[in-house]
C-alpha cells in the first residue's frame, strides 16, 4: 500500500503504489475508534466528538454492535 487518507468526515481511503483503491482496507477511522473505546470500557455514544474540520459528530451504536455516526 502506498497512501492512506484519513478524511475529516471519519472515512478513509487506501491506495496501492499504482493509485488503485484497496476497498478491503478502507474502514472508517471513526467507527474503528468507537470500537476501541468500547473495548476499553468507555461508551462512545456518550462522548462529544469534534472532527478534524471542526464539525461535531454523534456516534450511534447499531443493533448488531457496530457503530455509525452523524454529523451534527
Amino acid at each position: 500500500m502506498k497512501t492512506l487518507y484519513l478524511f475529516p468526515n471519519g472515512n478513509t481511503g487506501v491506495f496501492d503504489e499504482e493509485g488503485h483503491q484497496i476497498p478491503k482496507l478502507q474502514k472508517p477511522w471513526l467507527t474503528l475508534f468507537a470500537r476501541f473505546l468500547k473495548e476499553h470500557g468507555e461508551d462512545p455514544t456518550q462522548m462529544e466528538v469534534i472532527l478534524p474540520n471542526g464539525k461535531h459528530a454523534r456516534i450511534i451504536e447499531l443493533e448488531h454492535g457496530s457503530y455509525n455516526w452523524e454529523i451534527t
